[in-house]
């Protein structure tokens, strides 16, 4: 991969508004898939997954909790809903699985691990609080993210993070759906994935990099 390559990627990339009917290929949505499984996380705790969503009829069930602008969205190809885990206290039974069948660590290591997660917790970042610990979360569910689009836009296909949804509906449709324990997991972010339909109508805009970036 070419510098000049990942730059024209990244300015090819936009946040598409209307997506046509073309489809992502099974490969390819598996290759996006696995990019967002590969990505880091604070302490490897992984506190994130993705709901699929293939349902055309759970697609109509969602686009209330969408409203008019973002709706539309929901015709995309592939349609993802990021979740993070409501269990992440530093006795955290998730995160005993995680480094018990993911990382194979042993009893002393995760000892180890987590008192030095409890620390991060009372002290660097004050992650008592329920709704700190979803935010913190939802920082690792964005590094997937980020990873997923810029992978995605280096094989030609677009894609839209979409944040502005009633998360309560939403919450409520998929719980109802059975696809979503909502004692276990918390939505966090939605995102479509697909193909777009015509160019955008303005040019990409960023602010140059000496407004952006201070050197000390």
């Amino acid at each position: 991969m070419q510098k000049d390559d990942i730059l024209a990627a990244t300015t090819w990339r936009r946040a598409i508004k209307k997506f046509s009917s073309r489809k992502i290929s099974d490969d390819n949505w598996q290759f996006l898939l696995s990019v967002a499984r590969l990505a880091p996380s604070s302490y490897g705790f992984e506190p994130w997954n993705i709901l699929d969503v293939r349902s055309s009829e759970l697609r109509e069930k969602l686009k209330p909790a969408l409203g008019l602008s973002n709706s539309a969205k929901l015709a995309a190809s592939h349609f993802v809903v990021f979740t993070v885990k409501n269990d992440l206290g530093a006795d955290s039974k998730y995160f005993r699985e995680i480094m018990t069948n993911v990382c194979h660590d042993n009893k002393i290591v995760q000892t180890a691990v987590l008192l030095s997660f409890k620390s991060f917790q009372n002290k660097q970042q004050d992650l008592t609080d329920v709704r700190k610990r979803h935010d913190w979360a939802a920082k690792q569910a964005y590094i997937a993210f980020a990873q997923m689009i810029f992978a995605a836009a280096e094989i030609g296909i677009d894609s839209c993070p979409i944040e502005g949804f009633d998360n309560d509906l939403a919450t409520k449709i998929l719980a109802g759906a059975g696809v979503l324990d909502i004692d276990k997991d918390s939505l966090t972010l939605m995102a479509a994935f697909g193909y777009r339909d015509g160019e955008p109508a303005f040019a990409k805009t960023r602010r140059e990099i000496s407004e952006i970036v201070r050197e000390v």
